[in-house]
């Protein structure tokens, strides 16, 4: 486990240095007419604009399936425009997917001399001129070492070889499992000074996290040649899907960038340019012709405006960071008052801003104490509701003198507690006669209570009984 975690602690430095120095001695340059990423990947007329699709494949918005999880199909797109830079770093976003555990026959990437055709290699012609990376899904050798990323150089004369899935021929390469992943496998290569690189990422997270897979010194590639991919099943099928292809161009920074591009690139750039500001000037002068005022006033106001330095917009957010780390801190400072004052709260003052908490839990007791009063308003209102009178079926029992001999009841109770209550009040301090009717203790009070209480219960059911009765006669 240490050996592992050792080296991969040093592929991850390799990688590091040779961004660090690709982004020190190099320009980059990003190539749009050999690139394609979705969304709106195709144009109106359904194609890729610099390609062309050819065999089985299917362009999309988001993609281009190169073949159908369909046995013995054949699918590629090529680059129509030659690339003929010395120094280049390509990235490439696909995906294999397939529902058995094995897949066939795999996916290539090209960089060849010549467009290529229909053919027995991974789906484009054999005896190629350039670079072929492959993505090998099925294990034709038996070596039990697939899915496997082979490089191969060819020099037009070489023939694949099948049986031992190319592995005679190699350049390098690695066993990676980039079948039915999470997320899109990324690959990453780069040609700088005649050394191929290939980095790979396992498609386990949306942003790509690479580990070198393989480096190749010596690699002779043609100095013009196209972008392709191509891809073939056999007896087996997956379907593989190319998402995204960045193309970047690197070159020296002792050289000047624009000096690489052709001189009818550049002519025809300046043309572009040239027109586009023409046709602004023009747009410009109609729209003073027919809106004087209005242009006048837009030019007084784009006058008056002053544009904010670099400088001025520091202070700023310097201003605006303090401002908030003192809100922050008066924030603090009312919750410690708040809990070393027990935790009681206190109303605010008019005026004054308290603090959010506490106003909140002010607020929340004041509806509490509003919530008692109108439940111990809603138990009086029940308890003097008048009673709907209910049509007795026969067989039913006859509930009408129950409810007045209750209410009655109730009433008596309650005439009585009022009687006792006033004349303990009427009495002299001091004095412990009692009024004509007979004393009555705390027990007794509480005794009274608790049976008027379940008088009430009493009352409530028998009421909601006879609503029940009446909802039955009636329907």
């Amino acid at each position: 486990m240490a050996s592992s975690a050792v080296f991969f602690h040093l592929l991850c430095a390799v990688w590091i240095c040779g961004n660090l120095v690709i982004a020190q001695e190099f320009h980059r340059k990003f190539e749009y007419t050999h690139s394609f990423k979705g969304p709106h990947l195709v144009d109106k007329k359904g194609h890729v604009p610099f390609w062309s699709v050819h065999g089985g494949a299917v362009p999309s918005e988001n993609e281009v399936r190169l073949t159908l999880s369909v046995r013995s199909q054949k699918g590629s797109m090529w680059n129509t425009v030659p690339y003929q830079q010395e120094h280049w770093e390509a990235e490439l976003a696909l995906r294999v997917n397939g529902r058995g555990r094995v897949g066939a026959d795999g996916l290539a990437m090209w960089f060849r001399s010549a467009r290529g055709t229909e053919g027995s290699v991974f789906g484009a012609d054999d005896k190629w001129n350039g670079l072929g990376i492959f993505f090998d899904s099925f294990d034709n050798d038996g070596m039990a070492n697939n899915p496997h990323i082979l490089v191969m150089n060819n020099n037009g004369l070489q023939e694949y070889s099948h049986s031992t899935d190319g592995l005679q021929q190699q350049l390098g390469g690695c066993m990676r499992d980039f079948r039915n992943r999470p997320y899109p496998v990324h690959i990453k290569i780069t040609y700088i000074r005649k050394e191929l690189t290939l980095y790979f990422d396992f498609g386990n997270s949306p942003q790509p996290h690479y580990e070198l897979c393989m480096q190749a010194p010596g690699v002779e590639l043609p100095p013009k040649g196209y972008f392709g991919f191509s891809a073939a099943t056999g007896g087996l099928a997956d379907d593989h899907d190319v998402i995204s292809f960045h193309v970047t161009s690197l070159m020296e920074k002792k050289q000047d960038p624009s000096a690489s591009l052709p001189a009818e690139d550049i002519a025809k750039f300046q043309e572009s340019y040239d027109d586009y500001s023409q046709k602004v000037d023009q747009q410009r002068e109609d729209f003073r012709k027919l809106h004087p005022d209005v242009y006048a006033a837009r030019q007084e106001e784009q006058a008056g405006v002053p544009y904010e330095t670099t400088q001025d917009r520091e202070i700023r957010l310097v201003l605006e960071g303090q401002n908030q780390m003192m809100t922050l801190v008066e924030r603090l400072r009312e919750r410690l008052d708040l809990m070393s004052s027990g935790g009681q709260p206190h109303p605010p003052a008019d005026g004054a801003h308290g603090s959010p908490a506490v106003t909140q839990l002010y607020n929340t007791l004041q509806q509490v104490a509003q919530r008692q009063d109108r439940l111990s308003s809603a138990l009086d209102d029940l308890r003097n509701r008048p009673v709907p009178q209910a049509v007795n079926t026969p067989g039913s029992p006859d509930v009408s003198n129950e409810l007045n001999h209750l209410r009655a009841t109730i009433q008596g109770l309650q005439q009585e507690m009022q009687t006792l209550g006033q004349a303990r009040s009427n009495a002299p301090a001091g004095s412990q006669a009692c009024p004509d009717s007979q004393c009555v203790g705390p027990t007794s009070v509480i005794i009274l209570g608790v049976i008027e209480v379940v008088v009430f219960i009493i009352f409530v059911f028998i009421q909601k009984k006879m609503l029940a009765t009446s909802q039955k006669k009636f329907f």
